[in-house]
């Protein structure tokens, strides 16, 4: 399993910051097994695999089980399954962001040479207060190791893609068929393992074939879901 994923953390690049720029985000999470675990899932294997995604391939850290349920705001990192995302939304990273601004001074000059100066709020950085990681109950999951059948949704793809979030959450989605783990959408019976390893359907560029096409539906799509917190002004 660590082999599969050892290359994952350099192959989502860099795309760019989003319009706020996010600092000290959490390092750590815990893993809640016990909620809402679709029946093609055990517990034991949803734990090992989300531990050998977050620590060897994103370089995070796992504190152990919780019963904490992923979308809350409780205090505690959560990462788990739950029926209450959108139907069509496969995983989500959801975070509590808090802006942060510094007030500065500025001054212009008027006319006669007079100075005018006044303090203004500047924006600084966006601090994440608290992440959990959810993964929908709604579709039918592969949970490895071995790869997605045609009715499958490949759990592995999907931990890489949103711990991948949680490293990292100024990383964007990329597009499908760009080779990103952390692509737009993912249809059934389609995968990322690795750079030479994952396949979407109608990619030229997908290094792994498939004998038979995947079925020709809308590919279940990937969430960001913010809660923002009161700003804070520093001087």
């Amino acid at each position: 399993m660590a082999a599969a994923i050892a290359a994952l953390a350099v192959a989502a690049t860099a795309q760019g910051a989003t319009r706020d720029r996010y600092v000290h985000p959490p390092r750590s999470a815990s893993i809640n097994s016990a909620d809402f675990i679709p029946l093609e899932v055990e517990p034991g294997r949803f734990e090992s695999l989300t531990t050998a995604v977050a620590e060897d391939g994103w370089g995070l850290r796992i504190d152990g089980s919780t019963m904490a349920s992923p979308g809350a705001r409780d205090g505690v990192n959560a990462i788990g399954f739950t029926s209450a995302l959108p139907r069509d939304v496969l995983g989500a990273y959801i975070f509590w962001p808090r802006r942060v601004y510094k007030r500065v001074k500025v001054c212009k000059k008027r006319k006669h040479h007079k100075r005018v100066c006044r303090r203004v709020k500047r924006y600084r950085h966006t601090v994440i207060k608290e992440a959990d990681v959810a993964f929908s109950t709604s579709f039918h999951w592969n949970q490895g190791p071995s790869y997605p059948g045609e009715d499958e949704i490949d759990l592995t793809t999907v931990e890489i893609h949103e711990l991948g979030h949680f490293e990292d959450p100024n990383k964007k989605h990329g597009r499908r068929c760009s080779g990103s783990p952390l692509t737009e959408s993912l249809g059934f019976g389609e995968w990322w393992r690795a750079p030479n390893d994952w396949f979407e359907a109608e990619c030229s560029n997908s290094p792994a074939k498939r004998l038979v096409a995947a079925p020709q539906e809308p590919e279940p799509v990937f969430l960001t879901v913010a809660h923002p917190l009161p700003d804070r002004v520093v001087r």
